[in-house]
């Protein structure tokens, strides 16, 4: 799809979570792609999905949900800074058209308040802009 339309911000998000996914697997899922596939995918990374993620960002910066795709790979990396940069990038004032787009922001609001509590036992709280 990105061979043909590589504007697609939509598909750059499933890239990124494919890449996301398979790099990520676990042992389980390791042993069933090498069962079922008879190997495992080695060029997914979580650096590539963070690439396809923030080009998806890039295309179409009005979708809250691919903010909360790079928030949630970059927490599950430890990197909680990066996750609520993200968060409260997302969270700024954007037109929600669907009750989808409802559903994700507060999914992020619930998830930036979850992380700055957590910040504010160890530091000062990251204030959305």
């Amino acid at each position: 799809a990105l061979r043909d339309e590589p504007g697609h911000a939509d598909a750059w998000q499933l890239l990124a979570r494919w890449h996301f996914k398979t790099a990520n697997y676990t042992i389980f899922e390791t042993l069933a792609s090498r069962l079922l596939l008879g190997r495992i995918p080695h060029d997914a990374t979580n650096a590539k999905a963070r690439e396809a993620i923030q080009k998806a960002i890039e295309l179409n910066p009005a979708r809250i949900d691919y903010y909360y795709d790079l928030a949630r790979m970059c927490l599950l990396k430890g990197r909680r800074e990066a996750a609520l940069q993200a968060l409260v990038e997302g969270t700024e004032p954007a037109a929600l058209v669907t009750t989808e787009d409802l559903a994700v922001s507060r999914q992020m609001e619930r998830l930036l308040g979850q992380l700055n509590r957590r910040r504010h036992i160890r530091g000062p709280d990251l204030e959305p802009r």
